[in-house]
C-alpha cells in the first residue's frame, strides 16, 4: 500500500478532496528499495537526462554512493564529480562555489542528506537545470520539498527552490546511515501531530486554510514506522525504508499545500528560535534532533490548553517598540510585519469567545483526535536513544524557556503558543 499510493501521487491519481482535482508533482518517479542504485542508467534514458552531469557529494556520501553512480555514468555520460566538505554550510559562499564548480555541466545528481539537497536543488532552480537526488540518509522531509533551507546573511531561511526530476533511495545504502542521521530522520518525522493540530486551531481561530487529506496521506507511512520503531535501531530493510517513505510523503504534503504547515508548527518555530538567537553558542546540533525535543515541549503545551473544559482568550495588539527593543531594529522590524498579522481586536476576541462558548468541546475533540500525547512522542524517541529533553541537546534552561515563550513573536503563523499567550487564566 505504501508503495503505491507513492506511485498513485507521481501519476497524478490521487484528487484534492475540496476540488476533485488531480493532485500533480513534477516528480517523475520515485524508487525505493534495496538495490535501486542499479537502475539510474536506465532511468537517466527514462527522463532524457542531458550528458554532461555533476555529481555532488560530499567526502562522506562520495564514499557511500557518489563514487559507485559515477563509475556505473561514465561510459555513457560526461560525468564530474564535485566532493564537499561533511562539515559544508549552505551559505551564499557555498552556492557561489558550487555554481562556479557545476557551470558547465547540464544537470545534476544530488548524493548526501539535506544539506546537500538544499544547496544542489537552490542552484538547480537558479541555473533552470535539472537534477535527480540520491538520498544515503533518511534524515530529513526536505528531499521532496520545493524549498531549501539555506543561511542568507547569516540567518537560517527557507527560500523557492525546485523539486527533483527523480528520487532514488536505496536501502541498501540508508541502512548503513550513521545511527544519529536515523534518529534526526525519526525526530523530523515527530512534528506532525503538533504541526496538524496547530494548523487546525489556526483553522478555528483564524479561519486559515486546514486540509486534512495532506495529513490523511502521511497516516499509513507514520503508524507503521511508530508502532515498529524498535526496528529502526536494528536497522531493519523494512523499518528504514518505511522511515524514508514517510519523510518523502511529508516533504510532498508541504509541496501540494504550498506551505511548510502541514510539517512544521509550534515545535519547530522553538527550535528555529534556538538556531538562530543562539547561533554558535551551542555544538552543531541535527534537525531532527532539536524536532524530537521540540516536539515533546510543543504536544505538553498543547495538552495543558486542550485540559481545560473551557477557553476565553484576551485581545492582543503587538507593538513596534517592545519588538524593536528585544530583538533590534533588522530583526525586530522582520518580525513585527509577521506577528502583526496575529493582532486580535477587543470585537474578533469576543466572536471568538462567543465561538469558544458554543463549539470548545467540539474543536477540542477534533484535535485530540488527531493528537499523540507527549509521553507517547517521549516513547517513540527513547526507544532508538534518541534526545528528548533540552538537557540532551546541551541547551540552557534559560535560553530553551526563551524560545517558548518568544518565539510566536517570530512568524504570522499561528500556534498553541499564541494561544498561551492570549488565554485568560481562571
Amino acid at each position: 500500500m505504501p508503495e503505491k499510493l507513492i506511485n498513485d501521487l507521481i501519476a497524478g491519481n490521487l484528487k484534492k478532496p475540496e476540488t476533485g482535482e488531480s493532485i500533480k508533482i513534477p516528480i517523475r518517479k520515485i524508487l525505493i528499495g534495496s538495490g535501486v542504485i542499479k537502475q539510474i542508467l536506465s532511468l537517466l534514458s527514462e527522463l532524457n537526462f542531458p550528458k554532461r552531469i555533476s555529481i555532488i557529494s560530499d567526502d562522506n556520501t562520495h564514499l557511500a554512493a557518489g563514487a559507485e553512480i559515477e563509475r556505473m555514468l561514465c561510459k555513457d555520460y560526461e560525468v564530474s564529480s564535485v566532493v564537499l566538505p561533511p562539515d559544508l554550510q549552505p551559505d551564499e559562499r557555498n552556492i557561489e562555489l558550487l555554481h562556479a564548480y557545476t557551470s558547465a555541466s547540464e544537470a545534476y545528481i544530488a548524493v548526501g542528506g539535506g544539506t546537500i539537497s538544499d544547496i544542489v536543488k537552490y542552484n538547480s532552480f537558479q541555473q533552470k537545470k535539472p537534477y535527480i537526488c540520491f538520498p544515503t540518509c533518511p534524515s530529513v522531509n526536505g528531499f521532496t520539498s520545493s524549498t531549501s533551507s539555506l543561511i542568507i546573511s547569516g540567518y537560517k531561511k527557507s527560500v523557492q527552490a525546485t523539486l527533483p526530476k527523480a528520487i532514488i533511495a536505496d536501502t541498501d545504502i540508508l541502512v548503513q546511515a550513521p545511527e544519529r542521521l536515523i534518529i534526526t530522520g525519526l525526530g523530523d518525522c515527530m512534528a506532525r501531530p503538533t504541526a496538524q493540530a496547530d494548523m487546525l486551531l489556526s483553522h478555528h481561530i483564524l479561519g486559515t486554510a486546514y486540509n486534512k487529506y495532506l495529513f490523511d496521506i502521511q497516516n499509513d507511512y507514520e503508524k507503521e514506522l511508530f508502532e515498529n520503531v524498535n526496528l529502526l535501531a536494528k536497522r531493519s530493510f523494512t523499518a528504514i525504508e518505511n522511515l524514508m517513505s514517510l519523510l518523502l510523503v511529508s516533504g510532498l504534503s508541504m509541496h501540494i499545500s504550498g506551505s511548510s504547515q502541514t510539517a512544521s508548527g509550534s515545535e519547530h518555530l522553538i527550535a528555529h528560535y534556538m538556531e538562530m538567537m543562539f547561533d554558535g553558542k551551542y555544538p552543531h546540533i541535527y534537525h531532527g534532533e532539536q524536532i524530537a525535543v521540540t516536539s515533546i515541549t510543543a504536544a505538553k503545551i498543547q495538552e495543558s490548553l486542550l485540559a481545560k473544559e473551557l477557553i476565553e482568550i484576551k485581545p492582543i495588539y503587538y507593538q513596534e517598540k517592545p519588538i524593536l527593543k528585544k530583538f533590534g531594529e533588522k530583526l525586530g522590524k522582520r518580525f513585527l510585519d509577521e506577528v502583526i498579522k496575529k493582532n486580535i481586536t477587543e470585537e474578533n476576541a469576543g466572536k471568538l469567545n462567543q465561538k469558544f462558548k458554543e463549539n470548545w468541546k467540539d474543536i477540542r475533540q477534533q484535535i485530540l483526535d488527531i493528537h499523540i500525547s507527549s509521553e507517547k512522542l517521549e516513547e517513540i524517541i527513547k526507544s532508538i536513544k534518541g534526545p528528548f529533553t533540552y538537557k540532551h541537546l546541551t541547551w540552557e534552561h534559560k535560553d530553551y524557556d526563551e524560545a517558548i515563550n518568544q518565539c510566536a513573536l517570530t512568524r504570522d503563523r499561528f500556534t498553541f503558543l499564541d494561544l498561551a499567550m492570549i488565554v485568560r487564566q481562571n
